[in-house]
Parts: structure tokens; C-alpha cells; sequence
């Protein structure tokens, strides 16, 4: 497969990545209010919560598929096919064995779900095999991930996202036909992420075979030594997992175990949107990190660095508007998505969301640290800060009795700190970068959120209303205006000039094709 230019392919993966985002997000905008209706707040708070759990088991998985992607892009890359397939086999047999353990634990821990969580009474059943299916499908899903590593090692994300597309329609699709049909609607869950999972197993296996047929599966090809190799930076990537899943995921268990299923319910409604937002960080960081992998295996690190700096500028920017105009129409969203008696949530939404505006644009420096195999340190960090968040959750709810808000404060705090105080410095270092480059850049994006934060409050405050219509043409004319202003004010000429390379030149040509079709 030959390997598109940068300049060509950005553009493609950063649409194909904004169509995942845009799907993902309007399935999650329908599925909400969905399953409240038809199963209930409680029903609701148990499905997040099963959703939150694959992170955890896939803890030792991360000690091959963790570090597989960095290696493999970097064989690829220097066209170096007998090392591709050693790493290849070695990382897929390793976590097939790895799979084999887990199953036993899967099947103890579903079916055991009630010693684990609070579960309510009706529920009590219907949860086993929803979780039991989530869990195995995450199980399948990471299989499909390291099939589809050669077309990220290419930069071909594009690829990976159409598969994307397709398995989040049927899951969604299997789901709200089975929850509406079927007598047990958290077992319809369940089956809806296994079957999706399943054929979007078998698409990848199908892409592969395609587009990498230098790699072959063999178990001869398994190699101890780079096994070691794999798990000794799996090993830091797992510490560092622990870290990140006290930070990102343990909000959901404290919840549940200080409140319950109902707030647990509760909390996950502006929880959506959080997600939402690290989905569409995501998104956008995502089609810098194989640009980082391969301008360091080609040793082009002067690129590597200006790219670093561009993209927390970008993301920064980027991210501002959604948060921005989320949080200032937070009354009217919450009351047109899930009704007025949850707008008692539009302050903890607040909390929730404006710290994400600085924590999200540093995710496009992650990618530094593993492609330059720096780990360790960032893996005791995040841990020690991780822990920091449920010490301080636990304290601000129990002690100091601050509900709800003590778990979103204790998050912000933690996640903050770690990232303003250690990620912008450390990555400097590795990276041979300029840490005041990183901070100028949060400050632009920090600006631009606060702003049309207020500007949407303010809308929204003396405007009524009272339709999806009327919220989304309210929110279209502050996104057109603050991108204007952002591209006027916030971009130097070379921004400006990236920018209308990417974007405006793709549109000229495509407008230029269709006229010379007509």
C-alpha cells in the first residue's frame, strides 16, 4: 500500500474522523433520553456503568496491544518486513493467550455482577448479560484494532473509520430494536456490542489481508525476546492506564458506591458530554499521532516539534467552540434532551466541562512520549495523580458532603495539575520543545471558550427558546462567528495559510470537479 503524503491524507482522515465523532455524538444524543424512557434512570445508570468496565479488564491486554502499534509503525516505515512480522505475531498470540486467562474472570465477575456494584432489584438478572456481553465484545474488539494497525501505520485512518461507521450503526441499530422488542432491554445491550463487534472483527480481518500481505499470521514467528520487548513498555503503558482510569473512569464506581444506582443515573447525563468531548479530542488528535510515529521513525524530529506545537494550538481552538456553546446553552439543552427536572444538572455540567477546554487540547502531545518510548516517568505520574482523584472524591463526597460535585471538583483538580504542571514540561523536555510555545497556545483556546461561553449564556438568557430548531440556529450563528473571529485573530499567516490549504483549496477543487462533470 503506498503511503499517501501528509498534506493529501490529513484532510481525508480528519473528516473520516470527524463523521465518527458526529455519528457517535448524535447516536448518544438519541440513546439517552431513549433507554431513560424505556428502561429508566436506574436501568440508564447500570448501562453506563457496564460501558465504564472494559476499560478495566483491558488493563492486561494493554501489555502487548499497548506498546504493538509504536513497533510495528516504526517496521513498516523503515520497509522492514522479517522485524513487521516477528512484532505482528508475537503481540497477536500474546494477548490470544492473554484472552484465554481473561475468559474465566469475565464469566466470574458477570455473573457474580451484585457483590461487585449496586445493582437495583429488577435489574438484577437482566445486568449479568449485559455485562457479560460488553465485556466479551471488548475482548473482540481489541483483536480488530491490532488488524487495522498496518493502515494506521500508513496513516490510512480514513479506512479505520468507515469500519467504525458501519459498526456503531448496526450496534445501534441491533440495540434500539432489541431494547424496544425484547423482554430483558440490558441484555439487548449486551448483544448489540458483542454483534458488532463480531462483524467488525471480521471486516478488519478482511482489510488486512488486503492491504498487508507482507504479514502473515505464524506462530513460528513468535519471539520471546520481542514479547519482552512488547511487555516491558506495555508494563509502563499499563501503570500509566491505572492512572488515567482513576482519572477518567472511577468517577462512575464512586458514584455508584456513595450514592447509588439512581445518582449513578444522574451523573452519567452530563457525564455524556464529557465523553463526548474526549471522543471528539480524539478525533481531532487522532490524525496527528500517526504523523508523530512517522516523522520520528524517519527522524524528522524539527517537524515532529512544530507539529506538536501547531496541534495544541488547533485542538485548543477547535474544542473551544463545542465546550463554549455547551455550557452557555447548558439550560436548554438539558431541558429539551432529558426534560426540566434535570436541570438542576446544568451547574454540574459546568464543572464538568470548562476544565476540558485547557486537559483536551494536551492530548496531541501523548502520542511524544511513546513514540520517543519516555513512559516511565509519565506512567508514575498519572498514577500518583489518578489516586489523588479518588482519595479527593472520596473526601469532598463523605466529609465534606458535597454529592455530586465533590466527584467532578476532585477530577478537575487532579487532571488539571497533572497536565498544566507535568505533561507540558515533561513532553518540552523529551521532545527538545519550547514549553512556553505549549502554554501561549492553551491560552488562545482558554480565551476563545470563556468567550463564547459567555456569549451563549447570554443569548440564551434573554432569547427564548424552545426548539431544537431554534437551539440549533442559535448555536450555528455564535459557531460562525467565533470561527471567523478565531481565524482573524488567533491565526498567524502560517495557520492562516495551513488552513487554506486543508480546507478552502480541498473545497475549490471539489466545487472545480463537480463543474467539469456538469
Amino acid at each position: 500500500m503506498s503511503n499517501k503524503t501528509f498534506s493529501k491524507q490529513l484532510p481525508l482522515n480528519l473528516i473520516t474522523n470527524i463523521a465518527v465523532f458526529i455519528l457517535s455524538t448524535i447516536i448518544g444524543l438519541f440513546m439517552t433520553p431513549f433507554l431513560i424512557k424505556y428502561i429508566g434512570i436506574e436501568g440508564f445508570g447500570v448501562i453506563r456503568l457496564a460501558l465504564a468496565i472494559p476499560v478495566y479488564v483491558g488493563l492486561s491486554m494493554l501489555l502487548i496491544s499497548g506498546a504493538v502499534s509504536r513497533f510495528l509503525t516504526i517496521d513498516l516505515q523503515r520497509n522492514d518486513l522479517k522485524a513487521a512480522n516477528k512484532t505482528f505475531n508475537t503481540a497477536f498470540f500474546g494477548m490470544f493467550g492473554i484472552s484465554l486467562l481473561l475468559l474465566p474472570i469475565v464469566y466470574f465477575f458477570s455473573f457474580n455482577i451484585n457483590i461487585f456494584f449496586s445493582i437495583p432489584t429488577l435489574f438484577k438478572e437482566d445486568a449479568v448479560f449485559l455485562f457479560l456481553g460488553i465485556l466479551l465484545s471488548s475482548l473482540v474488539t481489541v483483536f480488530s484494532a491490532m488488524f487495522m494497525i498496518p493502515t494506521f501505520a500508513n496513516n490510512r485512518l480514513d479506512i479505520n473509520n468507515f469500519v467504525r461507521i458501519g459498526t456503531l450503526t448496526l450496534q445501534t441499530v441491533l440495540m434500539i430494536a432489541l431494547v424496544y422488542w425484547f423482554t430483558f432491554p440490558l441484555t439487548s445491550v449486551g448483544l448489540a456490542h458483542l454483534v458488532a463487534a463480531i462483524l467488525g472483527l471480521i471486516i478488519s480481518l478482511k482489510i488486512w489481508k488486503r492491504f498487508s500481505p507482507s504479514i502473515s499470521i505464524d506462530v513460528r514467528l513468535f519471539s520471546l525476546s520481542k514479547f519482552k520487548e512488547l511487555a516491558f513498555m506495555g508494563s509502563w503503558l499499563i501503570i500509566d492506564q491505572v492512572g488515567t482510569i482513576l482519572f477518567l473512569y472511577v468517577d462512575l464506581l464512586v458514584v455508584n458506591y456513595v450514592f447509588g444506582a439512581s445518582a449513578t443515573g444522574e451523573y452519567s447525563i452530563p457525564l455524556q458530554w464529557q465523553t463526548m468531548l474526549r471522543s471528539l479530542a480524539s478525533v481531532l488528535a487522532g490524525v496527528i499521532a500517526p504523523m508523530i510515529l512517522i516523522s520520528y521513525a524517519r527522524g524528522e524530529f524539527d517537524k515532529l516539534r512544530t507539529l506538536s506545537y501547531s496541534s495544541v494550538k488547533f485542538l485548543g481552538l477547535a474544542l473551544a467552540i463545542p465546550i463554549g456553546l455547551i455550557c452557555g446553552f447548558a439550560p436548554v439543552l438539558l431541558t429539551l434532551w432529558v426534560g426540566e427536572e434535570f436541570l438542576h444538572l446544568v451547574p454540574l455540567l459546568w464543572l464538568m466541562l470548562i476544565p476540558m477546554g485547557i486537559n483536551l487540547a494536551l492530548v496531541a502531545l501523548f502520542p511524544i512520549n511513546t513514540a520517543f518510548n519516555k513512559i516511565k516517568i509519565p506512567a508514575y505520574v498519572t498514577l500518583f495523580t489518578g489516586a489523588m482523584n479518588v482519595l479527593l472524591a472520596l473526601l469532598l463526597t463523605m466529609q465534606f458532603d458535597m454529592g455530586l460535585y465533590g466527584v467532578a471538583l476532585a477530577g478537575a483538580i487532579s487532571f488539571t495539575t497533572r497536565n498544566l504542571l507535568f505533561t507540558v514540561l515533561y513532553t518540552a523536555k523529551v521532545a527538545g520543545s519550547n514549553p512556553l510555545f505549549y502554554y501561549k497556545n492553551l491560552f488562545f483556546g482558554t480565551v476563545a471558550m470563556l468567550a463564547i461561553f459567555a456569549l451563549s449564556y447570554y443569548i440564551q438568557s434573554y432569547i427564548l427558546i424552545e426548539s431544537w430548531s431554534g437551539l440549533l440556529v442559535s448555536a450555528l450563528f455564535i459557531l460562525v462567528l467565533s470561527a471567523g473571529m478565531i481565524y482573524k485573530f488567533m491565526f498567524n499567516s502560517s495557520e492562516k495559510n495551513l488552513v487554506d490549504e486543508m480546507l478552502l483549496t480541498r473545497v475549490k477543487k471539489m466545487m472545480n470537479r463537480k463543474e467539469e462533470n456538469l
